[in-house]
C-alpha cells in the first residue's frame, strides 16, 4: 500500500493515493501526472508514480521520476527506497546499495528501508550484511512476510537450506497468499536430503492447489490446429534471456533451431537486457517483452500470437509467471 501524503493535507495527492491503493492504476497515473504538471518536483507524487511505472515494466520512467525526487528532496526516504528497488531491477547493483543506504540514513529505525537495503545487498552478493539488515528490519516489524521471505533467500544463497525453509514457512504463516514463499520452499526442497521425491512432488501439488486453481484468465477454447500449417509456432517464456545459466543452456538450442519446420517465439520477462538478450532476439521469429503485461494481458497476447506449443523455462524460480 502506498503511503498518504503526511501531516499536511494535500487533497489532490490524497485522491491519487486512494486511486492507487484501490488498484485503479491508470486513473492514479493520470492524477499524479496532473499534479506534477503543476508541481514537477513534488517528491511524494514522483515516488508514488514510480511505483506504477515499475509495476508496469517502465523502469526508465521510474528511474527518471525518482532521480528527480531525490535531487529536489534529498531527505525523502521513500524515494530513496523506491530508487534502490529500481536500480536493483536494472542490475545497477552498486547504485542500488548506495540508494538503500541513503534511505536508511534518512529514515533511521524504520523497517522498510532496512529491508530494501538488505535486498540490494543480496543482489550484490553481500550476504552477511544483507542478513544483518533483514534481521534488524524484522526486529522492528516482525510480521513483515516479505522480509522473512527475503531473509530466506539470504540463507538459501549461503546454503543454509533448513534455515531458508524455516524463514519461508514463517512468511507463509504471516501471509498465506505469498506465493513466492511457497515456491521457494518447493525449490529449496531439491537441495537437502530431508525430503523425499514424493515430498517434493506433494509440495508442488500443494502450491498448485492453493494458487493455480481458478486463477488464470478466462480464455476461449483455442482454435483447432490447422493440419496444413507449414510450421508449428513454438514459444518459450523466461525472465532469464540474459547473462544467466538458463540462457547458457538455451543458446545451443537456439543456435541449431530448425526454422524451416518450427517458428521460434520468445516471451522475455527480462527487465535489464544485455548482449545475450540481443543475441536471442536477433535469432527469434517473434519476440515479446513481457514486463509491462499482467498475467491476463500476456495470456491473451500468447493466444493472439497463435502459439501451438508454449514452454516455461523458469519453474519455481525468480521472475516466474507461475
Amino acid at each position: 500500500m502506498v503511503k498518504r501524503a503526511g501531516p499536511t493535507k494535500d487533497a489532490a495527492l490524497e485522491a491519487a493515493v486512494a486511486l492507487q491503493n484501490a488498484g485503479r492504476q491508470a486513473e492514479a497515473e493520470a492524477a499524479y501526472r496532473a499534479i506534477l504538471r503543476l508541481r514537477p518536483t513534488l517528491a511524494p507524487a514522483l515516488s508514488n508514480l514510480s511505483v506504477i511505472f515499475r509495476k508496469t515494466g517502465r523502469l526508465a520512467e521510474a528511474r527518471r521520476c525518482l532521480e528527480t525526487a531525490v535531487q529536489s528532496h534529498p531527505r525523502h526516504a521513500a524515494s530513496w527506497s523506491n530508487l534502490a528497488n529500481v536500480y536493483s531491477d536494472l542490475n545497477l547493483k552498486r547504485e542500488a546499495v548506495d540508494a538503500g543506504r541513503q534511505a536508511v540514513l534518512h529514515a533511521p529505525g524504520q523497517a522498510r528501508p532496512l529491508g530494501v537495503l538488505g535486498w540490494a545487498l543480496w543482489k550484490q552478493d553481500s550476504f552477511d550484511e544483507a542478513r544483518q539488515c533483514m534481521e534488524q528490519a524484522l526486529a522492528i516489524q516482525p510480521r513483515d512476510a516479505l522480509n522473512w521471505n527475503n531473509l530466506g533467500n539470504v540463507h538459501q544463497r549461503q546454503c543454509n537450506i533448513g534455515l531458508a525453509i524455516e524463514c519461508y514457512r514463517r512468511a507463509l504463516e504471516i501471509d498465506p497468499g505469498l506465493s513466492m514463499a511457497m515456491q521457494n520452499i518447493a525449490f529449496c526442497m531439491h537441495f537437502t536430503d530431508d525430503y523425499s521425491a514424493q515430498d517434493i512432488a506433494q509440495a508442488h501439488r500443494d502450491w498448485a492447489a492453493r494458487f493455480e486453481v481458478g486463477r488464470g484468465p478466462a480464455l476461449a477454447e483455442p482454435p483447432a490446429m490447422n493440419p496444413a500449417k507449414s510450421r508449428l509456432r513454438v514459444g518459450f517464456m523466461s525472465p532469464d534471456f540474459r547473462d544467466h545459466p538458463v540462457a547458457a543452456f538455451f543458446r545451443p538450442l537456439v543456435r541449431h533451431w530448425p526454422h524451416d519446420r518450427f517458428e521460434l517465439w520468445l516471451y522475455s520477462e527480462v527487465r535489464a537486457p544485455d548482449a545475450v538478450t540481443d543475441w536471442l532476439r536477433q535469432r527469434s521469429d517473434g519476440w515479446v517483452d513481457t514486463p509491462g503485461l499482467d498475467d491476463s494481458a500476456l495470456a491473451h497476447r500468447i493466444r493472439a500470437d497463435g502459439i501451438d506449443i508454449l514452454v516455461a523455462l523458469c519453474g519455481h524460480t525468480g521472475g516466474s509467471r507461475l
